[in-house]
């Protein structure tokens, strides 16, 4: 159960990242 929600707030963080990067670069990459 542990690893399970280590999974997901480790996925959470990641596109929550790649979101902000598309943000601060204009979706230019």
């Amino acid at each position: 159960m542990e690893s399970a929600m280590a999974k997901l707030y480790a996925s959470e963080i990641a596109v929550r990242c790649a979101e902000d990067g598309v943000q601060i670069h204009g979706g230019y990459g």
